[in-house]
């Protein structure tokens, strides 16, 4: 079983709300501590993927973002 040596927390704000991102310094890592980081990324991926189809079709950018560059435009 691993054990956790430190850890950091840091708060990010972003479009999608406030994450906490978290840094541990691990000891003993093995392959059981391995499966659960990993399913705990896929949750994490799928969580994120239902909160963006939640979004509007037009959020609301940023100040200072040019949202033309996020457009996809034909101009030929």
């Amino acid at each position: 079983m691993s054990k956790v040596i430190s850890k950091i927390v840091q708060l990010v704000p972003t479009e999608l709300g406030n994450m906490v991102v978290t840094q541990r310094l691990i000891k003993e890592y093995d392959v059981e501590d391995m499966l659960r980081a990993g399913a705990e990324a896929q949750a994490r991926a799928v969580q994120m993927q239902n909160i963006g189809n939640i979004l509007q079709a037009q959020p609301s950018w940023p100040q200072g973002m040019i949202p033309t560059a996020f457009k996809a435009e034909d101009n030929a």
